[in-house]
């Protein structure tokens, strides 16, 4: 999950800072943990459940990283209807 939260919470500071809106800041949160929990795939699981799992794991994304883009995708497309 770190691997894709700390970017994206880089990416939420760095768009706050240049002045974007809350929503866009938000919208750029969102979109980098995507992209960050993409980058899990290819990935040998070092923590968690899936360091039992080695190489085996190469391939797959990582299951938190991706709960946590679902669940912040829900957030961002309520704040848009709100």
């Amino acid at each position: 999950m770190v691997d894709a939260l700390r970017p994206a919470v880089d990416k939420l500071k760095e768009s706050a800072e240049s002045g974007k809106d809350e929503l866009e800041s938000f919208e750029a949160f969102v979109e980098e943990l995507k992209a960050g929990s993409d980058r899990t795939i290819p990935l040998i699981a070092k923590k968690g459940r899936a360091m039992r799992l080695g190489e085996r794991a190469v391939g797959f994304r990582d299951p938190g990283s991706f709960s946590s883009y679902l669940i912040y995708l829900e957030m961002l497309k309520e704040m848009k209807n709100a």
